[in-house]
């Protein structure tokens, strides 16, 4: 079984602004439920790159820590992908 969810908004903002305010995850979070929590935001350096430490959060699964690397392409698009995990000790 496969469930596909689509929506259009149209949104009074320069591209810009869109993506200053996805990188405002303090902000952001308030429309993004997955969110649970912004532990800290590193970047974007001078390419364009960063990283996230957040608590996200999944309908039906407890809170849990995650950190995802993103590039910035200005101010075009904005892509975050879960970053590598470290083995453990």
């Amino acid at each position: 079984m496969s469930i596909t969810a689509q929506a259009a908004v149209i949104v009074e903002a320069s591209p810009q602004e869109v993506l200053e305010f996805v990188l405002d995850l303090h902000q952001y979070r308030q429309v993004d439920l997955k969110i649970a929590r912004v532990i800290s935001v590193d970047g974007p350096d001078s390419d364009g790159r960063g990283s996230v430490k957040i608590w996200g959060k999944l309908k039906g699964l407890p809170p849990a820590p995650d950190r995802q690397d993103f590039v910035l392409r200005r101010w075009t698009d904005l892509t975050f992908t879960g970053a590598p995990r470290q083995p453990a000790r």
